[in-house]
């Protein structure tokens, strides 16, 4: 059988050949077990079932050739054989990008189709603002932006897309500073984070400091009530936290004043300084 919509992507710099067959993608083995570093792609040493392996004729330098091609199942199968780091940096690409996109729209959109990482980071912070002013939830309007540009997910919205997206969310199409449009161009990365890395790892110093008090005012003083023998489990995964964020806090205060510059409207830098200028740790008792 000749390959008829036979389309290449890049993981990590390799090339996957699919084969779209009956709306359903087919891998190119030899492809697949070079990205695992498996140097015998043999069919017969994967247990493959026979109904998902396709021979197929490529053409290439005016010739045909016969690869293998292999339907989701068998993938995984593959992907199971090998202990490699990137088995699961691959596994977790197939099953969150390239199989969405199939699935939606019949074809894989590269992600250079896709928006910036500012682009996704303004969306992303909009939508949580929104949420906060009016009381709706997030997942009804991720949901809309899903149901609206026919995608698996709001990351996956095409770069021509956004000043609609931003309309539908109701908001302004951010001018993004020649500085920021450099950052943007050429993935200029600020210490070891580039901005949106930086945003999201100070969330996630917020919520740790949130999770550490809720516990510490709500969750300790019960289990002292109650003399449980997680009094001391619970404190120590209370102060732990409560440590490492103040060791921390100026080494992210540092970060967050690198961005201020960017001016990025979908992601207040200012505020951001202000908050962790005003963090206070209270002591545990």
């Amino acid at each position: 059988m000749d390959a008829q919509n036979l389309s290449i992507f890049q993981f990590n710099q390799s090339p996957i050949r699919i084969e779209i067959l009956n709306n359903e993608p087919l891998f190119c083995l030899t492809d697949v077990a070079s990205v695992l570093e498996i140097s015998n792609a043999n069919p017969s040493r994967f247990k493959l079932s026979e109904a998902g392996v396709h021979k197929m004729y490529i053409r290439s330098s005016g010739q045909k050739r016969e690869l293998v091609f292999i339907n989701e199942p068998n993938l995984y199968r593959v992907i199971f054989r090998s202990n490699k780091p990137q088995a699961i940096n691959f596994q977790n690409w197939v099953f969150d990008e390239v199989l969405p996109q199939i699935r939606k729209t019949g074809k894989y959109e590269t992600p250079s189709d896709r928006m910036t990482d500012e682009q996704v980071g303004y969306i992303y912070n909009s939508v949580m603002r929104i949420c906060g002013e009016t009381g709706q939830t997030y997942q009804a309007l991720f949901g809309m932006l899903k149901r609206e540009f026919q995608v698996a997910s709001y990351k996956h919205i095409k770069a021509v897309d956004f000043p609609h997206a931003c309309e539908v969310l109701g908001v302004p199409v951010p001018v993004f500073t020649s500085r920021a449009q450099q950052a943007i161009e050429h993935q200029e990365h600020y210490g070891y984070l580039n901005e949106i890395d930086a945003w999201n790892t100070i969330n996630l110093w917020f919520r740790l400091k949130n999770l550490s008090e809720f516990m510490q005012d709500h969750m300790l003083p019960v289990l002292k009530k109650l003399d449980s023998g997680l009094c001391g489990r619970a404190y120590s995964l209370t102060h732990d936290p409560i440590m490492t964020l103040t060791l921390t806090e100026d080494c992210l205060l540092d970060l967050s004043k690198q961005f201020q510059q960017l001016d990025n409207k979908g992601m207040d830098w200012n505020e951001r300084v202000s908050n962790i200028k005003n963090c206070t740790f209270k002591r545990l008792t």
